[in-house]
């Protein structure tokens, strides 16, 4: 369609419309809108002619044009501008573009500017297109009739066309087979912006993939760099097969991929001819150059001709075997010989038959020469020639009956049998001598040999003659064998007749057929174990010609390595000397383990004979045992200087310790009682006792000595126990130092002894208020008491109670001398005068409300009570009587505590109680164990009195509080030391009253005084939420009754999600009557 705008005489300027397309088929319209500009005839649009122009690096010029779109009365200028985008990986073709061009007025100007720019072509390859953003500023407007048009911007883009040319750097290469490596370059052409990687594979041809190449040498990819031309690679491909004669042989180098992936690379060589020339010369030769044939001998002697290496042939090769006359001539003589020889892959020997033709003239010994020859220049002949020797058979030849004989050292004498191949008419004479040969090292067995002997005439004379010398055994063993040399020479060859034979020389080998035995010197060693040190010998039977050398091991027995002996300190070697019978050495391997009452044992072993490796070596005894004898001692003692106990205990513990560890267990008898102040049958039950102690360096064995409880007021009185004379069923168990202990029995009248730990652990942690001059005298800004008790096992006893609270604690037995807390129960009177129980227990640390048991991470809050259980402990908040928040955290924890006998360590779980804050601020009266602390105002001032075991104290403070559980208040004083270490769920130091750091917890009337006041069962109860055995009552029970919870308020199942100390739950109602 044409498009026309309507004319009118307003300048207006530049408008435009949209023109948009639709369709009610299904058809994809795209573009489907363009703009129309509608140019006022007053104005000029300027732009530049195309949105891109686009140029190669080689064209070496590129142009813009710019374009006006109607005549102006006036010239007026406009700034061309741009240049490269932000391209750091390229080398730039062209630079920016800042020119000013003039329009000229007038109907005859042209409508149009070109704008020239330099290209520059790098010769680099590969490169990325450039691009270049170029724009145009109309410096002069003429009142704005001059207005940029709808192309203000245009692109440049420059390409780069070159070509990169990769290949083989040549097309074929030629290495020899017994070189195996070969050198191979990939070239290209040029630089480029990018390293070119190179994917190389082999495939055959001739050549066969793993006889006579091998692929997995060749690399399997080759990069060259960009700024390089080429990358060489050495590859050591060829197998050499052994295989001579073989035809050249083919396999292929081949270019498979190039990276980058890109349309300029061009591959241009891409395979390699690798040709293999096999150089292996086979060698041909006869398989001995000397050869006797006997004359009228019809048999004949086979000669035979072998290829000697490489042992396989590729191809066939054919050698000429021929004779050559010597003293003797063919055919008078021989037969001549003239035969080919073919060798083929599967043929490497071949053999000839020569003969001799027999005359009757005496002619003594003659000979003739084979020879060997081949028209192949690849083959060597080596050795190519023999001699043969022709026997008359009128002759007379001696010679040795045997090349070698062999004796033993042991056998006395030794024979040599020289012998002559027929009669003589006359006797004849030789002389046979020989010697040793240049042997050294060994002790000689028999003298050398020079003698004459006569062989005798006639055909019944014999034709041997045995010649025999003396052998002597020198007994000394390992020795090399003995060799020697004897020759002959003939003095009378009765014209030449006699002739030397075939064997001129034979060889006598002298054995030493000795056997050396060796062995531990002795079957065992017994040392002492504080002795640590043992000797012992390695010993052989005879002397030997060289050292004898053995490596030594051990085994354990009821020794053990490391424990009781050290391997390390055994020397893994012993050389014994030729001219030795023995080598001894001393060891430091036995350690003392400090274990008493054990004898063990380890063994060492001639593990190895190391050198010589000789049959002859025999060894004997290898194995010995080392038995070591414990002469450690133990002691037996009793474990303290006293003991301490009340009446109604009803029995005393005595305990006895031993000093070291045992193998064995053993009884100690006769551990006897005296009367001191306490008389046996009327105060206590006398001995004598016996203990049994186990193996643990550590055992305590402890006594029961029945007391006796009568009504009667007594002072303090005691007997003694004593080890005066040990009975023992082990020789090195002896008495100790501490052999006399001391039994104090305390009549229960008004004094009492809380069951505490040695080291112990704060159970009971509550704040306290001091005065702020005293805690900033001690630069604290909070202190909390850490309350210690371990009370009676299996029973309730309250910690605090007032008129709105009560918390009980239940003791435990950690171990036979230790309780602490493993539940706790709490009652309270919620904000709707309800009563409400929770329990926590150490198992598992579970909790549950009113018998309903709570989830991990599972929370109830209900009418100003929340209970929330975490994993390994759980925080209880309740309302109390002040219209405060009590806030409680009891935790769940696996603890390390001190036996308080021994010191040991027990470890188990128990639970800790915390109060944060919340309970009585001293207006109100509370009961139990911790209840006059809470929150009420404290004093703290030096303590200078004696401790219970009348030892003066040092760094410790009285503590003075005015309780409220009693009516008047009084003021109540206990002893305490200040720690500086904190709970790890406290914020200040802790001012603990207890056994760790104070001795026995006790309470005074006076700083400096140390009797005990009031009785700790005063505050035992018969539940977790009983009264009964309160001195007096302060819940007030009255208030509420435990009923079914109402449903217009149910408790919160909790998510968990607050889990910090101090946290408050969240209360909130929900139509549901579950505890989670």
């Amino acid at each position: 369609v044409n498009v026309t705008a309507n004319e009118d005489d307003i300048i207006e300027g530049t408008e435009n419309f949209t023109l948009v397309l639709d369709s009610d088929d299904n058809v994809l319209l795209l573009p489907e809108e363009a703009e129309v500009q509608i140019m006022d005839l007053g104005s000029i649009l300027v732009m530049f002619a195309e949105p891109v122009y686009t140029f190669n690096e080689e064209d070496g010029l590129g142009i813009i044009e710019l374009v006006k779109s109607a005549s102006v009365s006036q010239p007026f200028t406009v700034r061309v501008f741009g240049g490269p985008s932000n391209q750091s990986d390229i080398e730039r073709s062209a630079d920016g573009i800042d020119i000013i061009v003039e329009f000229d007025a007038g109907l005859m100007a042209p409508g149009s500017i070109f704008i020239n720019f330099t290209l520059t072509d790098d010769e680099i390859a590969l490169e990325a297109d450039e691009t270049y953003n170029v724009q145009f500023e109309i410096l002069e407007t003429l009142g704005d009739i001059v207005r940029p048009g709808i192309l203000p911007q245009t692109q440049v883009i420059v390409l780069d066309p070159d070509v990169v040319n990769v290949g083989f750097g040549r097309p074929s290469v030629t290495v020899n087979e017994s070189d195996g490596e070969f050198m191979m370059c990939v070239l290209k052409d040029r630089e480029t912006v990018f390293p070119v990687e190179v994917t190389i594979s082999t495939s055959p041809d001739t050549a066969i993939e793993g006889a006579d190449y091998d692929p997995a040498n060749v690399p399997s990819s080759v990069t060259i760099p960009a700024d390089e031309n080429m990358t060489c690679f050495t590859t050591d491909t060829v197998l050499d097969d052994i295989l001579a004669l073989e035809e050249d042989e083919v396999f292929l180098l081949d270019i498979e991929n190039v990276l980058p992936d890109d349309p300029r690379i061009n591959v241009e060589a891409d395979n390699v001819t690798v040709t293999i020339l096999d150089d292996d010369v086979p060698t041909i030769g006869f398989e001995q150059t000397q050869y006797s044939v006997r004359e009228n001998d019809t048999v004949g002697t086979e000669v035979c001709v072998s290829v000697m290496a490489p042992p396989s042939l590729g191809s066939t090769v054919t050698v000429m075997l021929v004779s050559m006359d010597g003293t003797a001539q063919a055919p008078d003589d021989f037969a001549a010989v003239m035969e080919d020889l073919v060798f083929g892959a599967d043929i490497d020997l071949l053999c000839v038959n020569i003969t001799a033709t027999g005359d009757d003239v005496a002619e003594g010994m003659e000979n003739f020469t084979l020879a060997l020859a081949s028209d192949n220049n690849d083959v060597i002949l080596m050795p190519e020639q023999a001699d043969v020797e022709i026997l008359d058979s009128g002759m007379i030849f001696v010679m040795f009956a045997e090349p070698v004989y062999t004796y033993n050292e042991e056998d006395g004498v030794g024979t040599i049998e020289i012998v002559k191949t027929g009669a003589t008419s006359e006797p004849f004479t030789v002389r046979v001598y020989g010697g040793p040969s240049n042997q050294t090292d060994i002790e000689r067995s028999a003298d050398g040999i020079d003698i004459i002997v006569e062989f005798q005439a006639g055909p019944s004379a014999p034709d041997s003659i045995f010649i025999n010398f003396t052998l002597t055994d020198d007994e000394v063993a390992l020795e090399a064998d003995e060799t020697y040399d004897v020759r002959f020479e003939i003095l009378e060859t009765l014209g030449d007749i006699v002739q030397p034979g075939i064997l001129l020389e034979t060889q006598v080998v002298v054995l030493d057929p000795d056997v050396v035995n060796v062995g531990f010197g002795r079957p065992n060693v017994t040392r002492n174990e504080s002795d640590g040190q043992f000797t012992m010998c390695v010993v052989k039977d005879r002397d030997t010609a060289v050292p004898v050398v053995v490596t030594i091991s051990t085994a354990d027995g009821t020794a053990t390595e490391g424990q009781d002996f050290d391997p390390a300190n055994v020397p893994a070697t012993v050389i014994i000397d030729p001219d030795s019978a023995m080598e001894c050495f001393d060891s430091n391997a036995i350690l003392d383990d400090e274990v008493a009452l054990e004898d063990e044992e380890f063994f060492l072993l001639l593990a190895e004979l190391l050198d010589p490796d000789d049959p002859r070596v025999n060894l004997t005894d290898p194995e010995t045992m080392v038995i070591i004898l414990d002469d450690d001692v133990v002691s037996v003692q009793f474990e303290q200087p006293t003991y301490t106990y009340d009446e109604t205990d009803g029995s005393a513990q005595v305990c006895l310790v031993k000093d070291a560890e045992t193998a064995t267990s053993f009884t100690v008898d006769n551990i006897v009682t005296e009367d001191g102040t306490a008389m046996d049958g009327v105060d206590y039950t006398g001995g004598p006792y016996s203990v049994m102690f186990d193996a643990p360096a550590d055992d305590i064995k402890c006594i029961m000595i029945n007391l006796t409880v009568d009504n009667v007021d007594e002072d303090t009185e005691n007997f003694f126990v004593s080890l005066a004379e040990l009975v023992a069923d082990e020789a090195n168990v002896l008495v100790g130092a501490l052999n006399v202990t001391m039994v104090n029995i305390i009549d229960p009248d008004d004094t009492i002894f809380v069951n505490d730990t040695v080291i112990g652990d704060p159970l009971f942690t509550v704040p306290i208020y001091v005065p702020e001059d005293q805690l900033d005298a001690m630069n604290l800004s909070q202190l909390f008491l850490c309350y210690e008790i371990h009370g009676v096992s299996d029973q309730w006893f309250n910690l605090v109670t007032d008129e709105c609270t009560s918390v009980n604690a239940r003791y435990g037995m950690f171990n036979q001398d230790l309780n602490v807390i493993d539940e706790i129960g709490v009652r309270a009177v919620d904000t709707a005068d309800q009563c409400v129980n929770i329990r926590v227990d150490v198992g598992n640390c579970t909790a549950d409300v009113n018998d309903a048991a709570l989830d991990v991470m599972g929370r109830y809050s209900m009418n100003g009570v929340s209970v929330r259980r975490y994993r390994n402990r759980v925080r209880i908040s309740v309302p109390n009587c002040n219209d405060l928040t009590l806030v409680m955290w009891v935790f769940c924890e696996t603890r390390t505590l001190q036996e308080p006998f021994d010191g040991s360590e027990v470890t188990g779980d128990m639970i800790k109680f915390v109060v944060m804050r919340g309970l009585n601020t001293g207006n109100r009266p509370s009961h139990g164990l911790l209840g006059q602390f809470w929150n009420i105002p404290v004093s703290i001032a030096p303590y200078t009195g004696l401790l219970r075991d009348n030892s003066q104290a040092e760094g410790r403070f009285v503590i003075n509080i005015t309780t409220s559980g009693s009516d008047p208040p009084v003021q109540r004083s206990y002893t305490g030391w200040l720690y500086d270490l904190t709970w790890e769920f406290q914020e200040g130091p802790c001012l603990y009253v207890g056994n760790r750091q104070a001795g026995p917890i006790y309470e005074v009337m006076d700083p400096n005084d140390n009797v005990i006041e009031d009785r700790y069962k005063n505050y035992k109860v018969d539940s977790a939420f009983s009264e009964e055995g309160f001195d007096f009552g302060i819940f007030m029970e009255e208030r509420c009754e435990i009923s079914v919870m109402p449903t217009s308020e149910e408790p919160t199942i909790g998510s968990g999600l607050g889990s910090g100390i101090g946290d408050e739950p969240t209360t909130s109602i929900i139509p549901t009557n579950t505890i989670e």
